[in-house]
């Protein structure tokens, strides 16, 4: 009994991070902005765990992917990843990755399904950059339908 405790006990660290292991494609920008990072004086990335979302985007049930750069951080420049403008954020849904820029998001339900709010600068609704301008994205027919 207290060999298959310790076994379960072993074993479970490895499981946890197998359901949480990031798909290639995510992987790929975290290997690249680890990259990035140490290019600027050796800096290493940390993956704070604010980095990773897994929110229902399209509707059916299985949880997608949301990379969100406002969760990596890079040692020699704390700034690296966000700026005035906001932080991007790369979104996986069916195998499709798209990048996006904002302030942040939220996901909201509505009669369409799942509703992608980014809060984005007043520029993108034609004003000043300082006015507040959310951008609405629905999953639709394998890509995102997007207003404004």
């Amino acid at each position: 009994m207290r060999f298959v405790l310790i076994l379960a006990l072993t074993l479970l660290p490895a499981l946890a991070r197998a359901e949480t292991a990031l798909p290639p494609e995510l992987q790929a920008v975290v290997e690249k902005s680890a990259k990035n990072c140490a290019s600027l004086d050796g800096g290493k990335l940390t993956v704070t765990d604010q980095a990773v979302s897994r929110p229902d985007l399209n509707g059916d049930g299985t949880p997608d992917w949301i990379l969100d750069e406002s969760g990596l951080q890079c040692s020699s420049d704390a700034a690296y990843f966000c700026g005035s403008g906001g932080c991007s954020s790369t979104l996986l849904v069916d195998g499709v990755t798209t990048d996006i820029f904002g302030y942040g998001w939220e996901v909201v339900a509505s009669r369409f399904g799942p509703v992608l709010l980014v809060d984005v600068g007043g520029a993108d609704c034609g004003q000043a950059d300082a006015a507040p301008c959310v951008r609405a994205m629905v999953w639709f027919q394998g890509r995102w339908n997007t207003q404004p």
